[in-house]
């Protein structure tokens, strides 16, 4: 059979007689793997020997065999070619060998006939060299952008124009530009000295036509006008052959500058030292080379500096007889410098080759092997006693000048050290920056949301009660954001804490929808919340860090989407390990991101392209902060997108169900079996309020328009099964929804229908109107899940008990839920214990007052440490709530005064660390100075509440709320 095969390959390609066997030698020898398949049976009816290599085992164990058992595996009728007739042309797909390994490989199949038989011809050929080559491509093209960012030089790129495209964090922090100068525009001339600006124009250009420049040295500027000298050693990008800009490395030469000066002038010193000795100088290598010589030197032997540097060796002006001796001292010096002779006797030949006594004081020179020598001629001394002694003090003078050069470099080594010590102290200046930064902000934020807290617990309306919440919820995001920028440097060294708490997720979703829906509502895009984990709510993770990630997501996509919608969905999955896994995702309709920087996305300071930072801004900071949020609790991120299209920004997280979360019994009509229809212009709002009904087990259809409505409403109410409520949610439109409710409760047979209103945006007078068309209930997007349940059920509970009802709004709501929940135990009397706040921002002595004051407390405030100090000498006191930062005496001083007493009297006051100080060892800096606790600011009553169970005294605190 397979020898008939491959004779009619040449018939099925209509080839001319006599070409048969050429087919056949073909069909052998081709390095491509070859089937021949039987579409009817999917069985290989034929293979060549590339074909039987790369599958490994020999043909008569391959023909025969299903073909789906080695290519493209896939189940019986899905496979592409022969059960759904697609055509197959350089498709990539996989080869699955005899031992089990998938093989990627580019696949062409294409139809034949033999003998009147159809057949397909399948070949292929491995890729595997071509994708290890793709990835290392990849690979190599990520580092090269993470190099880039962590090098101490300026990278950047700039177009033909010279317009910078690209710098890298350290060119942003040395020019002192940002992300946003960098959008909106600059170009690389203005960041040099106009009298650069010419010569730089002119070697762009040889640049980009290929000229290859030695390193220049340039004058660059700063934004606040600075200038520092740089050298730029560039090269033109190309694109398609053609040159499309310049990258480069820029590098700061002002420390080369200033050591270039010290070195000349240290030089020009020593120099003139050297030179201006008055006795003959010369340094001397290791090897013996003479390197340099004084004038001094040049009388002495005669000869020229010329003829001397670097030519002569110190032994050619040594006689014979001296020269082991010279060597002696020579091992002793590089062996032992501190303990060899500096000074001795020498016999040395001069120029004229006579034979001179000298006097030779020789020092080391600190970090090389070179030695500075001095010499004396002590010719005359030796012939005369007169001369000996001139030679002494000659000698003595030169040892003192020596001795002063020694203590010059002994100075300029203190210098250095000194030098060292002021760069350890910048970066405690920089971490103490920090700290006061984060300092300052938590003070006011104390204040807002301290007194937004206390503000809940007043007699307030629903929409007031709202309005708070909104502040402090707002408040609480915006010291989330602060925290991690202050924290950023901690993400990057891997410290980042992640705090599990138990929490509502749901709620957590939906009041981040209720922040973010003005920000939609203003550019007319609908925000939709989709909850599909059912009755999993009380999870237990890190409620802040998937906020912060979640408010980041949909930030974007609001930002980055003109008309259409924005879909946050939350869904759960059991993991193969028995574990939940929570996945997140953000959906929407912009602009997308093209496939090409997909794999750039969540790096730091990226955006899709330069455009999109002009147009929208960012830093493109805050996707790389998310992705390694959700790594750290544990997750993974990504992201689909079709340019043009929108964008799905998507995170998976474990976390665990919180199995002692209290069920909540909220009263409420059964809604199973009613009845409902949805009205809504947008097919993606009426999906999600069809997802969230039919949980509630109503019977609900769907329509788009008006007209559709009116006939469904008619045709049911005739076939005996008419809708009992309706939900008319136009995007857009109120008049729409205002003259659907009128058409219906005009229509005697429809006017029982009762009418839930969902609009877009609220607007004054609207709730009014609706209600005098006979709306049940006017509520506003977005609507909670739990909202829309209260509406429908208490607008169906009226309804059955026949009970009147005024309009629902989310407000009515809110006020009924606040009535139904149980008065909170009010706190026994503890005028007993007295509580000291030191504290010396007046707000937050107001605040703490408060919030000390409703647990029934006697409070006292003190606006420094040396007040706390008086008040304690006049006063008793249980407890002390202790702010670390405050004139005068600060919290620490105060409270080593305190215990400093209490090694006398015996006795312990608690004191509890109440401060905005909340980086990473101020804990453990307030237990060390003798505090007993710590709380960070903002304050929060739960905070409060518990170190007063900890520390103030047991017998007078019990009962206390």
């Amino acid at each position: 059979m397979g020898i008939e095969i491959r004779q009619n390959i040449g018939k099925a390609l209509i080839l001319p007689t006599g070409n048969e066997e050429y087919l056949k030698a073909l069909f052998d020898a081709v390095h491509t793997g070859i089937l021949i398949i039987d579409p009817a049976s999917h069985r290989i009816i034929d293979v060549n020997p590339s074909a039987a290599r790369m599958i490994g085992l020999p043909r008569d164990q391959i023909v025969g065999s299903a073909c789906h058992r080695f290519v493209c595996p896939a189940e019986e009728g899905e496979c592409p070619v022969t059960d759904l007739g697609q055509a197959v042309h350089q498709s990539e797909r996989v080869l699955r060998t005899a031992e089990g390994r998938e093989i990627p490989i580019v696949k062409t199949v294409v139809p034949a006939s033999m003998d009147g038989r159809r057949c397909l011809i399948e070949s292929f050929v491995d890729i595997s060299e071509q994708k290890r080559i793709q990835r290392a491509i990849e690979d190599s093209e990520q580092r090269t952008r993470g190099l880039a960012d962590s090098l101490p030089q300026i990278v950047f790129e700039t177009d033909v124009v010279g317009k910078i495209t690209f710098s890298n964090r350290r060119g942003l922090e040395v020019l002192q530009y940002t992300q946003e100068d960098l959008a909106r525009g600059i170009n690389a001339l203005d960041i040099f000295i106009p009298e650069d600006q010419k010569r730089i124009q002119k070697n762009i250009i040889r640049i980009l036509k290929g000229e290859i420049l030695p390193d220049v040295e340039y004058t660059a500027k700063r934004k606040d006008g600075r200038t520092f000298p740089v050298i730029i050693n560039a090269a033109p990008i190309s694109r398609g052959g053609k040159a499309a800009g310049i990258q480069g490395i820029v590098v700061d030469i002002s420390d080369i500058k200033r050591t270039e000066t010290a070195l000349r002038e240290s030089e020009a010193m020593y120099r003139a030292i050297f030179d201006g000795s008055g006795t003959a100088m010369v340094i001397v290598e290791d090897d013996t080379t003479i390197s340099l010589v004084n004038a001094e030197f040049e009388k002495f032997t005669g000869l020229p500096r010329q003829e001397i540097e670097g030519r002569r060796s110190w032994i050619e002006f040594t006689p014979p007889d001296e020269l082991v001796r010279l060597k002696t001292y020579h091992d002793m010096r590089r062996q032992d410098p501190d303990t060899a002779p500096r000074r001795y006797e020498l016999k040395m030949r001069d120029g004229k080759d006579r034979l001179r006594h000298i006097f030779m004081s020789v020092a080391l020179i600190p970090g090389t092997t070179h030695s500075v020598a001095s010499m004396l001629d002590i010719t005359e001394r030796k012939q005369a006693e007169e001369g000996l002694k001139k030679a002494k003090e000659e000698a003595e003078r030169i040892n003192r000048e020596l001795e002063a050069i020694n203590r010059q470099l002994e100075e300029s080594i203190e210098r250095a050290g000194i030098m060292a010590q002021a760069a350890e102290s910048a970066n405690r200046a920089k971490s103490e920056f920090l700290a006061n930064m984060s300092h300052e902000i938590r003070t006011p934020m104390n204040g807002i949301i301290g007194f937004s807290t206390l503000l809940q617990e007043t007699d307030l309306d629903g929409e007031q009660r709202e309005y708070a919440e909104a502040v402090k919820a707002s408040a609480e995001n915006l010291l989330a954001l602060i925290n991690d920028i202050l924290d950023f440097s901690k993400i990057e060294a891997g410290k980042l804490t992640i705090e599990p708490i138990p929490f509502d997720l749901r709620t957590t979703v939906e009041k981040l929808a209720d922040l973010l829906v003005v920000r939609a509502d203003e550019k007319g895009l609908s925000l939709i919340v989709r909850y599909l984990c059912g009755a999993e709510r009380r999870v237990i993770g890190d409620p802040g860090r998937i906020r912060q990630v979640l408010t980041n997501l949909v930030s974007n996509s609001v930002k980055f989407t003109e008309t259409g919608h924005v879909i946050i969905s939350v869904s759960c999955e059991t993991r193969p390990d028995g574990l939940p896994s929570f996945h997140f995702s953000v959906e929407d309709t912009g602009i997308g991101i093209p496939d090409e920087k997909l794999e750039y996305i969540f790096e730091k300071f990226t955006q899709a392209d330069a455009s999109t930072t002009r147009r929208y801004g960012g830093t493109g900071l805050g996707l790389a902060i998310s992705k390694q949020l959700v790594e750290c609790m544990g997750g993974t991120i990504g992201v689909t997108s079709r340019e043009g299209k929108g964008s799905t920004f998507w995170f998976t997280l474990p976390m665990s169900i919180d199995q002692e979360a209290a069920v909540t019994v909220v009263e409420e009509a059964d809604l199973s079996g009613v009845r409902l229809l949805i009205v809504d212009d947008r097919e993606i709002n009426r999906r999600t309020l069809e997802e969230q009904v039919a949980g509630w087990g109503m019977r609900y259809a769907s329509c788009s328009s008006n007209g559709e409505a009116i006939q469904m409403l008619l045709r049911d109410h005739e076939a005996g099964d008419p809708f009992q409520m309706a939900i008319i949610a136009y995007h857009d439109e109120h008049s729409e929804c205002e003259e659907l409710g009128c058409r219906i409760k005009r229509d005697d047979r429809l006017r029982q229908t009762v009418l839930i209103m969902i609009a877009s945006i609220g607007k004054r007078g609207d709730a009014k109107r609706m209600q005098d068309v006979g709306f049940a209930a006017y509520l506003v997007k977005p609507v909670h899940q739990s909202i829309l349940m209260d509406a429908l059920a208490t607008a169906w509970s009226a309804t059955l008990t026949g009970q009147p009802l005024q309009l629902i709004t989310r407000h009515s709501l809110a006020e009924a839920r606040a009535e139904k929940k149980a008065p909170e135990p009010q706190a026994a009397p503890a005028e007993s214990v007295r509580v000291l706040v030191a504290e010396d921002n007046p707000v937050n002595q107001k605040l703490a007052i408060r919030m000390l004051e409703k647990c029934n407390l006697a409070v006292d405030v003190a606006a420094n440490g040396r007040e706390v100090i008086d008040r304690l000498e006049k006063t008793a006191f249980d407890l002390i709530f202790m702010d670390c930062q405050m004139p005068e005496m600060d919290g620490y001083e105060a409270t080593a005064a305190i215990r400093q007493a209490e090694r006398e009297s015996g006795k312990h006051l608690a004191i509890v660390a109440m401060t905005a100080n909340a980086m990473q060892g101020d804990r453990e800096k307030c237990l060390s100075a003798g505090m007993d606790d710590y709380i960070t600011k903002p304050i929060r009553r739960e905070a409060i509440q518990e170190m007063l169970r900890k520390w103030a005294p047991k017998s007078r605190v019990e009962g206390k709320g």
